[in-house]
């Protein structure tokens, strides 16, 4: 089946569809010995022949789907590259796993789950806001937190002109120079835990996510990973279809 060439070179984890179109600009890449010039040409994977840089570009049509679950830890980038050459996911991966694509973002400081795999899909799937899918975070404050901080936040808090959706906010454990919270979000804006705290004077020291839908991390080690098993792979298919 033909398909963009954005989307069949992105689709290896190799290249962005942005670099595809800046290889195109600079006429690097061949089909079948021709030099591409339209960004909108689609090929076939399985019998077209593709050259990058005079090199053979071969891509698996009959790739396994691979899914892992990884415990980042803090101040590790979830990225390929950093510029500011910070320690990355992709650096705690067997070389093997280079390929794959995060689902999702922790910032920086942010430890806990996050999955990666091959399967555009799978990904567009777990990210888009229709499907309302739930992770789980535990928090550490600075100072303690007032009862009535808690309520702000559960009923949600304005960031960038909208206001989030309502949270699920338990408190796990309270003393008068800190307290540890467990959130459930529905959506992921971007450092959205850290700015909602921020807004109504809580310090967050900790955070980490310690679930994605049914997907736990239940022991995995900070920099451990794991394939996600059958049975986590079934119930988040069920969660984002019955959404």
């Amino acid at each position: 089946m033909k398909e963009r060439i954005q989307k069949v070179i992105s689709k290896t984890g190799v290249f962005s569809r942005r670099a595809v179109e800046k290889l195109i600009d600079d006429k690097k890449i061949k089909i079948n010995g021709v030099i591409v010039t339209t960004k909108g040409i689609k090929i076939d994977p399985a019998k077209d022949r593709i050259q990058i840089d005079g090199k053979a570009f071969k891509i698996n049509t009959e790739e396994e789907f691979v899914a892992i679950l990884l415990n980042k830890p803090r101040q590790v980038m979830v990225t390929r590259n950093d510029p500011e050459e910070r320690k990355c996911v992709f650096d705690l991966l067997p070389e093997e796993m280079a390929h794959l694509k995060p689902v999702g973002r922790l910032d920086y400081y942010t430890q806990g789950a996050i999955i990666l795999t091959n399967d555009g899909e799978f990904i567009m799937h777990l990210t888009h806001p229709r499907y309302h899918l739930e992770k789980v975070y535990e928090l550490k404050t600075t100072n303690d937190v007032t009862d009535k901080q808690i309520n702000r936040l559960r009923k949600g808090i304005v960031l960038d002109g909208v206001r989030t959706l309502p949270s699920q906010i338990r408190v796990m454990r309270r003393n008068k120079s800190s307290t540890i919270l467990e959130f459930v979000l529905v959506e992921g804006k971007n450092r959205q835990i850290r700015r909602m705290c921020q807004t109504v004077g809580i310090s967050v020291k900790e955070l980490k996510r310690v679930s994605i839908g049914p997907v736990e991390l239940r022991g995995l080690k900070s920099g451990g990973f794991r394939r996600l098993t059958l049975k986590e792979l079934r119930l988040l298919r069920t969660a984002i279809t019955s959404a």
